[in-house]
C-alpha cells in the first residue's frame, strides 16, 4: 500500500521530500510526519496549546492558540535526526511525545489570531454582530 499523500503538506529538508500533517485534540496537537516510502518510520510529537487565558466581563476565553507552521515542521525532522530518525529506512515510528522544549516554538510569532484581531472578533460576538461557528 502506498503512502497516501492526501490532506497532507510536502515540506523539503535537506534536499529530502517529507509530508506532515497536524491535528488539534482535546488537550493537544498532534504532528505527524513521514517520508513517502512505505514502512518508514514516521515521527510522531505532540505540542501544548499555549493558550493565552483571557478575562472577560462575560467569559473566560482561551486566545491565541499555537500553530504548527513548516518552521516548527523543519525543527521537529532536524530534532528526530539529531537523536538518529533514519526515515528511508524500514523501522519502527518515533514517538518523541511533547517535544515542546526541545524546538523553538517562536510563541511571540505562531499564534492563531493577534491581540487586536481577536477583541475586534471578541466585541463582533458580544454585540450580536457575529454568529460563533
Amino acid at each position: 500500500m502506498a503512502f497516501n499523500k492526501k490532506k497532507k503538506r510536502k515540506i523539503i529538508v535537506d534536499d529530502k521530500e517529507f509530508f506532515w500533517s497536524a491535528t488539534g485534540n482535546d488537550e493537544w496537537i498532534d504532528l505527524y510526519v513521514s517520508s513517502e516510502i512505505k514502512g518508514s518510520p514516521k515521527i510522531l510529537c505532540k505540542f501544548e496549546y499555549h493558550h493565552l487565558p483571557v478575562t472577560t466581563s462575560y467569559v473566560d476565553i482561551l486566545a491565541n492558540q499555537f500553530v504548527i507552521t513548516p518552521h516548527i515542521v523543519r525543527q521537529v525532522i532536524e530534532y528526530a535526526f539529531s537523536i538518529g530518525w533514519k526515515p528511508f529506512e524500514k523501522g519502527k515510528d518515533l514517538n518523541l511525545l511533547h517535544i515542546d522544549d526541545k524546538i523553538n516554538l517562536r510563541l511571540d510569532k505562531n499564534i492563531a489570531i493577534n491581540d487586536k484581531e481577536f477583541w475586534f472578533q471578541f466585541s463582533l460576538y458580544g454585540a450580536g454582530i457575529k454568529n460563533k461557528e
